[in-house]
């Protein structure tokens, strides 16, 4: 599968020849949100991290929402602990985690799609610019876990953006993986591991 997807990303770059079109932030998410200003000039985040901020938190109360409270998430998760049984129960299983598929191709849509407006620009290898960070994400919160995500990226972002403001040479890449193994020497499941059949 690796290498197909080489093969797909080197046919890209040869039609496209590497471009890294700019992305232009909406009028509405210009701009800065500031807090405590009467507090020796307070500090302020931008809009458009607010916005990717709010999107991913109801993107994860949709998730929970539709694993917990459906039909559709209770057949995910039993075809994931026994896809036989529930097929004998009448349920199509490969249609089903088609559907999850595409759900997760959606999903990754949205998410580089604010990623691209937060950075100004967009390349074809932008999944390969953020594998680490996405591995370091699940390793923390947990594999499997859609709460341990929540927990891993709030935690990794956090952590790097302290680093960066008390000694940038130690941010980003060295932040990420010392933060995961300190986690993973204390809880070698992650933060938030994976119950039978939970989230």
């Amino acid at each position: 599968f690796k290498g197909l997807w080489w093969k797909i990303l080197t046919m890209i770059l040869l039609f496209y020849a590497g471009q890294t079109p700019g992305v232009r932030k909406p009028d509405f998410l210009q701009g800065r949100l500031f807090f405590f200003e009467s507090w020796g000039g307070g500090f302020g985040i931008e809009y458009s991290r607010l916005f990717a901020g709010a999107v991913g938190l109801l993107l994860y109360m949709v998730l929970i929402w539709i694993l917990n409270r459906t039909r559709f998430g209770l057949v995910v998760r039993a075809g994931v602990e026994n896809s036989r049984m529930v097929e004998a129960m009448g349920y199509r299983v490969g249609f089903v985690f088609v559907l999850v598929f595409v759900m997760a191709n959606v999903l990754a849509t949205i998410g580089g799609s604010i990623y691209a407006i937060n950075n100004g620009s967009v390349s074809v290898d932008l999944a390969h610019d953020l594998l680490l960070m996405v591995m370091v994400v699940i390793m923390i919160g947990g594999p499997g876990s859609i709460r341990g995500c929540l927990v891993g990226s709030l935690l990794l972002m956090l952590s790097q953006n302290f680093m960066n403001g008390v000694y940038p040479p130690l941010g980003g890449e060295f932040t990420s993986v010392g933060l995961m193994l300190g986690i993973l020497l204390w809880k070698p499941k992650g933060l938030c591991p994976l119950q039978g059949g939970g989230h």
